[in-house]
């Protein structure tokens, strides 16, 4: 059989490459043979990570509160222990760090392929005497690598959160993390950390012991993270951080007709480019002086106290235990049984419907209230208003709030249910705890008269509340009693020519403590609310003494500048 023509060519062309293949093997044999050989005892292969940047974290407005900038930084490549202890000596004192944490980062390098990076930025100082050092000590290098700022410091710290290098827990915990990466710690930076982490590049080479590259290949670039936008207004933030004055406490701003929410503010607070910058022990246990200022207290569970009256207002209104013409007396206190239940103000208010009980804050009349109710028609509508319900923000640290059952009480403390405790609860004490968010969130639920688009602090998220409905007639009476509360009762403090408001105060006892909590929460304009504010103090003394103060700053610095009430 004839063979054409173009498959001879064909097959000529894959003889003359065979050859030539051939050819190139032998020569590589005969004479590169003995490096090759070196190449494979002397050497190993490294993975030189390229870190990818963070996505930035925007407020509301687009102000930058998180991103990253190029820093330098020194990056192990220990050959032995002989190596680290080296490295050690003579790079812990131009850090000013403990010779055993930078033994303890170089030896981590030892056999490994990724190399293992001191996530710490150099100052000039710094860069210049370990630059000079490269050169008698072998080991290291100096990389480039991006760093997290935080340009506001301490405003936002426990919503932005900070970062950190990966701990034995974060790698268990995630499963896409890598030993000496950067994860989020808290705050949006580790509810978000997947989408705002992007995915790291890498330089493949070939180095000697001593980490000295001999041969690249092609790697991968490194792919930036997504940006991240939450709904706090960076302004209305500072200014509620600065209103706390380090004082225990939170602010919690809302606006009720989205659920965005505009502030959520703790004291004490911290700075969290400290906690990525390093910082020294002294440093450390100086911080930790200021009263727990990593606790978020905005999500942080406490008695309410009579802020709960809203709750319980509405329900003896709607469960038809009382009526706007029924005419109650205070004396001052209410015998329960054996046990005297005093009100707030010695002497007693005398007598009042529930508009002035509400405005007034009266003990007697919600003492009365709440055994009518009982504990469970109060927890049913507590828990619509969403006490004890999570807030869906999934920020690290958050309390749920808290409603006591019977059947809690007795598993609990082996003992049954009194009549004394209803008591108790009807006025947000006893065994009732809400955070600062949950109290700002009952309000948002009453001035939308029961329905509620739920708390949202990322822009664009969506969050579901399945609401309580309530009668105009019940909405109207509760409003007119929280509207005198700040015309003639206990938010008095909050009657201002700039803009009309609802509230209700709050003074908790929580023993042990000697002194009170202060709480107070505010709806502005009474008519047609776009904000919700919520001032809490720890152990402090009476609502409106310590947090009203705060929440007539809060609004009338909102009310007073156009651009903070635009949305």
């Amino acid at each position: 059989m004839k063979i054409k023509r173009r498959e001879f060519l064909s097959i000529g062309c894959l003889g003359l490459l065979y050859t030539v293949l051939n050819y190139r093997l032998i020569s590589l044999a005969m004479f590169s043979g003995s490096e090759f050989k070196q190449v494979t005892i002397d050497s190993t292969t490294r993975i030189f990570p390229l870190p990818a940047p963070r996505g930035k974290i925007f407020d509301r407005k687009g102000l930058p509160m998180a991103y990253d900038s190029s820093a330098h930084a020194v990056m192990f490549m220990a050959k032995d222990e002989k190596n680290a202890i080296e490295l050690a000596d003579s790079i812990a004192p131009i850090l000013n760090k403990d010779s055993i944490k930078i033994y303890n980062a170089a030896k981590q390098s030892i056999g490994n392929p990724y190399p293992y990076i001191l996530h710490e930025k150099l100052d000039i100082k710094q860069y210049l005497s370990l630059s000079e050092l490269t050169f008698r000590q072998k080991g290291f290098r100096l990389i480039e690598i991006p760093m997290r700022n935080y340009p506001l410091k301490n405003v936002g710290c426990h919503v932005v959160g900070y970062v950190g290098e990966a701990s034995e827990e974060d790698l268990k915990k995630f499963s896409y993390l890598h030993p000496n990466q950067i994860v989020g710690k808290t705050g949006v930076e580790l509810i978000k950390d997947k989408e705002l982490r992007g995915k790291d590049g890498a330089d493949i080479t070939i180095v000697d012991a001593y980490g000295n590259i001999q041969k690249r290949f092609e790697g991968t670039k490194p792919i930036p993270g997504e940006n991240v936008k939450i709904n706090i207004d960076s302004d209305l933030q500072e200014f509620a951080q600065k209103l706390l004055d380090e004082k225990p406490g939170a602010v919690v701003a809302l606006d009720p007709r989205s659920g965005e929410i505009l502030t959520l503010a703790s004291s004490p607070d911290f700075d969290p480019n400290e906690m990525v910058y390093g910082m020294s022990q002294k440093e450390w246990n100086e911080l930790l002086k200021r009263d727990h200022p990593f606790i978020n207290r905005a999500l942080s569970a406490f008695p309410p106290g009579s802020t709960f009256k809203i709750a319980v207002s509405v329900a003896a209104l709607e469960e038809g235990v009382t009526t706007p013409e029924e005419l109650f007396y205070c004396p001052g206190y209410l015998k329960v049984g054996d046990h005297t239940f005093y009100c707030w103000l010695p002497g007693g208010h005398g007598h009042l419907h529930i508009e002035k009980a509400i405005a007034q804050s009266c003990d007697v009349v919600f003492y009365t209230l709440g055994l009518r109710l009982g504990p469970e028609k109060i927890r049913y509508y507590a828990n619509k208003f969403g006490i004890d319900l999570p807030s869906g923000l999934k920020l690290p640290g958050e309390e749920i709030g808290f409603l006591p059952t019977k059947e809690w009480k007795e598993k609990e403390f082996n003992d049954v249910w009194y009549d004394g405790d209803t008591v108790n609860m009807s006025i947000g004490q006893g065994f009732v705890r809400t955070t600062p968010l949950d109290v700002a969130r009952m309000m948002s639920i009453f001035v939308n008269k029961g329905s509620f688009s739920g708390c949202k602090l990322i822009s664009g998220s969506d969050s579901s509340y399945e609401g309580l409905k309530f009668s105009d007639k019940t909405f109207e009476i509760v409003k007119e009693g929280l509207r005198k509360a700040v015309l003639e009762g206990t938010a008095q403090i909050l009657n201002s020519d700039k803009y009309t408001a609802i509230a209700k105060t709050g003074t908790a006892e929580d023993p042990p403590r000697k002194k009170p909590h202060s709480w107070i929460v505010a709806a502005a304009p009474s008519d047609s609310p776009e904000i919700v504010v919520c001032v809490f103090f720890e152990h402090i003394g009476e609502g409106a003494s310590f947090a009203g103060p705060v929440a007539k700053s809060y609004l009338d610095y909102y009310f007073s500048n156009p651009s903070l009430r635009e949305r």
